[in-house]
């Protein structure tokens, strides 16, 4: 996004995305550049499952074939730990377990916010 103005947006919103981008890491860097001082990023994800939970060792098992037959994702991204890690002024976040059997493996779920 080298075309879009730095400090622009008041806020950035992202569903169900930061586990499909290769590079998380500059993907935040560039959310936080793009957004004014004080800007909002708001963000709703699935994320890994604790270790050693059952459904962690699913996701460890499905992780070699799951981001070929869905666009990249990875399904035992720990995205809060690249939040904790991004400088924001401000993260903060939940963990929460979706109510699905049918893709169990992605119930572990945290939304937030963060504050540039």
């Amino acid at each position: 996004m080298p075309d879009v103005p730095s400090n622009n947006f008041d806020a950035v919103v992202c569903t169900f995305t930061m586990c499909s981008i290769r590079r998380l890491n500059d993907a935040v860097e560039e959310i936080k550049r793009i957004l004014k001082p004080g800007g909002h990023f708001f963000y709703l994800e699935h994320v890994a499952a604790p270790k050693g939970s059952w459904i962690r060792y699913f996701q460890d098992k499905l992780q070699c074939i799951w981001p070929y037959i869905s666009d990249g994702c990875n399904i035992k991204r720990e995205t809060w730990n690249i939040l904790d890690h991004s400088n924001f002024k401000e993260v903060q976040y939940c963990h929460f377990s979706a109510s699905t059997w049918l893709a169990f493996f992605a119930r572990p779920g945290l939304y937030g916010s963060a504050i540039k």
